[in-house]
């Protein structure tokens, strides 16, 4: 490996952060809040119970997009372990 990141890690950063839980976070905090909206929508109540609810997973899905984008080693694990 030359450079800091090889090329696997980088699909796997824009595959799982990008794609995945960067996408989950946007849909459960307000400025686009469709999960938000809907789930409040569907359970009648407010908006503010359910962001209530949510904060819990969103700090867990926040630590968990930090520790794959600051700590490589964790997300590479298996592909080295395969060999790619």
């Amino acid at each position: 490996m030359t450079n800091r990141y090889d090329r696997f890690y980088l699909v796997l950063i824009v595959v799982i952060l990008s794609c995945y839980l960067n996408l989950r976070i946007d849909l459960c905090t307000t400025p686009v809040g469709t999960l938000l909206f809907v789930s409040s929508g569907v359970a009648k109540v407010f908006g503010t119970q359910v962001i209530r609810l949510l904060l819990s997973f969103l700090l867990i899905m926040v630590i968990i997009l930090m520790l794959i984008n600051f700590i490589p080693e964790i997300s590479m694990f298996l592909p080295r372990l395969f060999g790619l």
